[in-house]
């Protein structure tokens, strides 16, 4: 799978597994592929906690991300995208495309929706029309923009 993926991109440096997938067996060989660092480590920003990187025993660096769509999706105190940009350390998002077209607001929409993800078409029809994920997206987008 490693070697797939490098395959399409191969000067990739970093590397995060689908459902944060993890095991030493995984990280040496994100590092024999010339991997040099992976971020599949969730510390949510209402922790309060400063991330950083750190250094695993095989030399990769572990970036930590603080922020996730499907995380957003089921967290009864989220922190606003204003409040998560000001705050200090690294401010790492993960956003999935497949929320950000349809604007995920529940798990539940996100699951309804399987068997219409390779229809844009008709999934089109399931997008949320309030604040979700591809709102919360474009948010980040133009708070970056303005700094």
């Amino acid at each position: 799978m490693i070697q797939n993926n490098l395959n399409f991109l191969p000067n990739a440096k970093s590397a995060k597994s689908h459902s944060l997938t993890n095991s030493s067996i995984i990280l040496d060989s994100l590092k024999e592929k010339g991997i040099t660092h992976e971020c599949n480590h969730l510390i949510p920003a209402e922790t309060g906690i400063i991330l950083k990187p750190w250094w695993l025993w095989n030399g990769l660096i572990r970036v930590p991300f603080f922020w996730e769509d499907d995380y957003s999706c089921v967290t009864t105190n989220p922190c606003s995208i204003d409040q998560m940009i000001k705050r200090e350390g690294l401010k790492i998002f993960d956003f999935h495309p497949i929320h950000i077209f349809l604007n995920t607001e529940s798990l539940n929409r996100y699951e309804k929706t399987r068997e219409h993800h390779s229809n844009a078409d008709i999934l089109i029809n399931y997008r949320f029309s309030g604040y979700g994920t591809r709102s919360k997206f474009i948010e980040l987008l133009e708070m970056s923009n303005n700094q």
